[in-house]
């Protein structure tokens, strides 16, 4: 009798001691959950770069609903974007080129790199222009280059200056003037660039250097295609105020008008171009080569 009572009491021993064992490993466990549930929020938040995918997720939300205000619905704007000045250095070329829009290149002739990045830009699909250095207000205090065009040249050394100029870039579509505040006034000299880039097959694209061009009249006279830009995104180098002004394109210039603006080659303007292509696309609005405007493409 007395050993039953102390086997029974071994046993309940024993029991009480499994429990209590299975209770502590069951009690560590639950820990380790908790534990691990909060060591595990600020690896997730180091891991997407201290909220950054919320963040870009948010803006891109905001953008949606900022362009359903700005374009009725279906309703498609064109801009087309020039980039001046190229023909120096070949960098921002290739930064340009690794945006996934299709920008338009304006290539000085006679420059270091001209024929390069013609070359480069063509073999990227990008449209080209020859960007055609004419007189300024201010010359020579502000000289536009080699193979610029003068008010004091006659018909026959403008003609053959034309002819170098397009020889020096190769696979233009089109031109458009590098400074020219003078020149642009004088539609005598300008009908000659004009006749010539017709009887090329070729277009003009008048940067408005001067609110006296004579440039729109004559076009339609001579029956050159035609079109003028709308704004310089870059007058400042501020990529902030670039940024701006590629805004202000959403806000302002919507509702289906077609836009042709240009900037230059700045680190800013690439930049600020590189940031504003989701904001064009959530806005539904198309970047297009500035061909497609000047021929009223749809």
């Amino acid at each position: 009798m007395i050993r039953h009572q102390v086997k029974k009491k071994k046993r309940s021993f024993r029991y009480k001691r499994i429990s209590a064992g299975f209770f502590f490993i069951l009690l560590a466990v639950i820990i380790g959950f908790v534990i691990y549930d909060g060591l595990k929020k600020p690896i997730n938040e180091k891991e997407r770069g201290h909220g950054q995918d919320d963040r870009t997720v948010r803006e891109s939300s905001e953008e949606r609903k900022a362009a359903k205000k700005v374009l009725p619905s279906g309703n498609v704007q064109k801009i087309a974007i020039i980039v001046d000045d190229i023909g120096y250095d070949l960098s921002p070329v290739n930064e340009l080129l690794k945006i996934d829009i299709p920008l338009t290149f304006s290539i000085l002739p006679f420059c270091p790199h001209s024929v390069e990045s013609a070359r480069r830009i063509h073999r990227a699909g990008k449209e080209i222009l020859l960007h055609i250095p004419m007189e300024p207000l201010d010359y020579p205090e502000k000289n536009p280059g080699r193979g610029v065009l003068l008010v004091r040249m006659n018909e026959e050394e403008l003609r053959q200056s034309m002819e170098e100029n397009l020889s020096a870039v190769p696979h233009v579509s089109g031109a458009n003037n590098h400074m020219g505040s003078e020149f642009m006034r004088h539609r005598e000299k300008l009908a000659v660039v004009f006749k010539t880039l017709k009887g090329k097959g070729l277009f003009f694209v008048d940067s408005l250097t001067t609110g006296n061009s004579t440039g729109r009249a004559l076009a339609r006279e001579i029956g050159l295609p035609f079109v003028s830009r709308d704004i310089f995104i870059d007058n400042s180098r501020d990529s902030g105020k670039t940024n701006g002004e590629l805004l202000k394109l959403i806000q302002e210039k919507g509702r289906g008008k077609k836009l042709i603006v240009i900037g230059h080659p700045y680190p800013e303007t690439i930049a600020a171009i590189k940031e504003s292509v989701r904001r064009f696309r959530a806005a539904g609005i198309k970047i297009v080569p500035v061909s497609e405007i000047v021929n009223n493409k749809q």
